[in-house]
């Protein structure tokens, strides 16, 4: 193919792109800006910079921010607050024991008002970005959360270094909501992933995408971790800062767009968020109505166990008798993210051959219950570490029912999709956050392990809805006698 030729995009006809035409760059398909679909080289970077740093701001600023409450509260109560292994050996203490456990509720509960403060503003922001992005652009939507992100680590910066009320850290994460937040950062990031692949690679593309997510988050808790426990919070938070604002003047140079239509639109216009709802309220002649529910229904439960639990993983790690130093909570945190991912991709490698995607996810969720499980019942260094490897294939599930979901709808609703998948995720982490928090304050002083058996009983209920998803499909594909574009899936 020559600099100058232009071909459609594989597995694509013209028809899908008379509506929104892209700008056509040399030397690549008409619909996209990466090479990786045009022969011109098997993969290269796009978003997956993005979410890199992007999650090692936003991991190192959670982390930082947990262990910063918790020293803040232990110190209104006169109590030890570093963590280590000298200040847990003495909680056998019946009064020592008892200010830990109010230091950690109120801990948990701030970090409750964060998360509401988040998800709320985030639902408005996120709904109308993302389809305003499948009309003019996913710039557009990538742009906003970085910015947010930014004010809030800077204004951070403020409180922790003049020592502020902890509360008024409610004002960035507001202000970082309305921007988009997390949810519309990860959700432009997966319709820019699937604007410039195939159906054939896009389940390879969303699954490097995730594995760019967990390496950020690894990096940035080991990173955390170690700045915590040698320089203090306030460089902790000074990383977040400079990796927000380094991937923001990525984006706005040298990221390329790949929507770009001459048509107009409101980013506030209500016709957003009807067309979002219209994707799960109207049906299809491929019945695809039914499969992305219980998609959506799975990534979501799936994401309300797994990341709904992990602000009080941390307290449960520092308390007695694991008591993990900061360094170590750094160390689970990178591993309880890039294991899984890793041991997917490999499962995925293996099996995807042999196995549907729909049953790769049965599978994963068996594996989720199976680390949740023994971690519920972890009091050595080496049963936290293990349930680490026992999730060899929960890592699929994210991806998988995302590149599903994209498979069942057409490219100019993609931004819509994957802002309400994505909203879905954030909304079930917010409240696995109130419950699994409230959970631990009144059960921390019985068995701390209860936040991890409940996360177990929804995993297990998610992994009856993924096995009724596998039989449905295939009893739905054998039915067909002709097969459509749009709504089958494996």
């Amino acid at each position: 193919m020559t600099n100058d030729s232009i071909e459609d995009c594989p597995g694509e006809s013209r028809a899908d792109n008379e509506d929104t035409e892209p700008e056509i760059k040399s030397g690549c398909c008409r619909c996209c800006v990466s090479p990786c679909r045009c022969g011109c080289g098997w993969f290269s970077l796009t978003v997956e910079p993005v979410i890199l740093f992007y999650f090692i701001g936003l991991t190192s600023y959670i982390q930082t921010l947990q262990q910063y409450s918790y020293a803040v509260f232990a110190d209104q109560y006169g109590f030890n607050s570093s963590i280590s292994e000298q200040n847990c050996s003495i909680n056998q203490s019946t009064q020592t024991s008892h200010i830990q456990d109010q230091v950690e509720a109120e801990s948990s509960e701030f970090m409750l008002f964060i998360s509401m403060t988040s998800i709320i503003p985030s639902f408005f922001s996120t709904m109308f970005l993302g389809h305003y992005s499948d009309i003019r652009g996913r710039r557009k939507a990538i742009i906003p959360p970085l910015i947010g992100g930014v004010i809030r680590s800077l204004l951070t910066l403020f409180v922790v270094h003049f020592k502020l009320n902890l509360y008024i850290l409610l004002v960035g994460t507001v202000m970082d909501a309305f921007s988009g937040g997390v949810i519309t950062e990860i959700s432009a990031c997966l319709s820019y992933i699937s604007d410039i692949s195939t159906e054939s690679d896009r389940s390879l593309r969303l699954l490097v995408l995730e594995l760019s997510l967990a390496f950020g988050v690894a990096v940035s808790s080991i990173g955390a971790g170690y700045i915590i426990q040698d320089y203090g919070f306030f460089w902790a938070f000074m990383l977040s800062f400079a990796a927000f604002t380094l991937i923001a003047l990525f984006t706005a140079v040298l990221l390329k767009e790949t929507v770009v239509v001459v048509e107009d639109a409101n980013v506030f216009s209500m016709s957003h968020l009807i067309e979002t709802w219209h994707l799960y309220s109207r049906d299809t002649d491929s019945k695809r109505r039914w499969k992305l529910w219980m998609l959506l229904i799975i990534i979501s439960l799936v994401a309300m166990s797994d990341i709904g639990a992990s602000d009080v993983t941390t307290y449960f790690l520092i308390e007695y008798p694991l008591c993990f130093t900061s360094t170590m909570v750094g160390f689970y945190g990178a591993l309880s993210f890039v294991s899984p991912t890793l041991l997917s991709l490999v499962f995925a490698r293996l099996f995807s051959g042999c196995l549907s995607d729909t049953m790769l996810i049965v599978l994963g969720c068996m594996s989720d219950v199976a680390a949740k499980a023994l971690l519920a019942t972890a009091h050595t260094t080496f049963i936290v570490y293990s349930a680490t490897l026992v999730v060899f294939g929960s890592g699929l599930i994210a991806p998988l029912c995302r590149s599903l979901s994209s498979k069942l709808v057409y490219k100019n609703e993609l931004g819509a999709l994957f802002a309400a998948i994505t909203f879905g995720q954030q909304l079930m982490q917010a409240l696995g956050r109130v419950v699994f928090n409230l959970v631990y304050a009144h059960t921390v002083s019985v068995f701390a392990g209860t936040v991890f058996v409940i996360s177990a009983g929804i995993l297990l209920l998610t992994l009856l809805i993924a096995i009724w998803l596998h039989v449905g499909v295939k009893k739905q594909n054998r039915s067909e006698i002709i097969q459509v574009p749009y709504g089958q899936i494996d």
